[in-house]
């Protein structure tokens, strides 16, 4: 009898993500992408992007599990997490949020994007379905408040928009790029 590890092989490990079988399944067609191949092209733009020397010091680039406990988690512990990621020297701090609300179980769907601009103390939110994802955007700025014990400004962007329901992972990786 074979796990479900070996039934879900990896087929690509790159820096600090892993895309196993089922998380390219999320590719086909009418599927929403995943936290998995998200987490791959954010690595990937970080890494490989003709810009790199340049991204290192403009931005950070967090990965939704990062980004999902910073949402889940309460304020002292959002402190520490925000602390870790040590991006007080750059200008912007990229975050892809989505609407899941439950901290342990796999979900959400829609994806959106946001822009911290750390001296201005502003968010940018990217949004492919208009404010779909405004409340979500909502819980992460309160994180940033507490964090930075002043307020911190939402802005809702304008963002191309989706034509169906499940492209919305797609306009994020593109965004970022």
């Amino acid at each position: 009898m074979s796990s479900s590890l070996e039934s879900d092989p990896i087929l690509v490990s790159y820096h600090d993500s892993i895309v196993r079988l089922s998380n390219l399944k999320t590719l086909d067609n009418a599927n929403w992408l995943d936290d998995n191949i998200i987490t791959f092209a954010f690595e990937y733009v970080q890494y490989e992007s003709k810009f790199t020397n340049d991204v290192k010091n403009l931005f950070v680039l967090v990965t939704p599990p990062v980004v999902q406990l910073l949402k889940m988690s309460d304020d002292l512990f959002a402190e520490q997490l925000l602390q870790s990621i040590d991006f007080l020297e750059k200008k912007f701090l990229i975050l892809p949020i989505n609407n899941n609300t439950h901290v342990t179980v796999f979900g959400g769907s829609h994806w959106s994007l946001l822009i911290l601009s750390i001296q201005e103390k502003t968010l940018y939110h990217c949004d492919s379905m208009s404010l779909s994802n405004y409340h979500t955007a909502k819980e992460v700025q309160q994180k940033f408040q507490a964090f930075f014990h002043d307020d911190v400004t939402l802005i809702n962007c304008r963002s191309p928009q989706q034509k169906n329901d499940f492209d919305c992972g797609l306009y994020v990786i593109v965004i970022v790029e």
